[in-house]
């Protein structure tokens, strides 16, 4: 550097170091699109969950929540098991109305993230058309994966084993 582009800040040295900057800052955008787009191809389908129900609770007038005591009904009935499919948002078990629920994916799971799905409306058939929110936690250190499933006034959890 001389004495001159010091002097004359709109020099060869300023255009110089501008493009290196904007080189550099094109550069590091690039790399992180093709990384993002690379996450999200991987997680693109998704992964398949078998999930059983192990407890149902509902809010009672005192704002507690309270064992509604249909989780021993599914078992008896051989009922507390449902699938997920996280690439397809699809939900099915037999104690839904229809056997189906299709849910839309807003988070799909990885090593830190829980998987996150919202039925905006509760389905086609649900009275009084309340949301449900499925999570299912994958990142947790155990074989079955604790899962929570608010729909309605009422709150299922239970475990998922990712099928593959």
């Amino acid at each position: 550097m001389s004495d001159s582009d010091v002097a004359n800040p709109s020099g060869n040295f300023c255009r110089s170091a501008k493009r290196t900057i904007l080189a550099s800052i094109i550069g590091i955008s690039v790399l992180a699109m093709s990384s993002l787009s690379h996450s999200v191809a991987q997680s693109a389908s998704g992964l398949f969950y078998t999930c059983t129900v192990k407890s149902e609770y509902r809010l009672n007038d005192e704002g507690l929540l309270q064992d509604t005591g249909w989780a021993e009904v599914y078992r008896e009935l051989d009922r507390s098991n449902f699938t997920f499919d996280e690439a397809s948002g699809l939900l099915r078990w037999p104690s839904v109305v229809d056997g189906a629920l299709e849910f839309r994916i807003t988070q799909r799971s990885s090593d830190i993230h829980s998987t996150l799905a919202i039925l905006p409306n509760g389905g086609p058939n649900a009275v009084g058309r309340y949301p449900h929110l499925l999570e299912i936690r994958p990142w947790v250190n155990h074989e079955a994966k604790p899962f929570r499933w608010v729909n309605e006034s009422r709150i299922l959890t239970g475990t998922c084993e990712a099928q593959l």
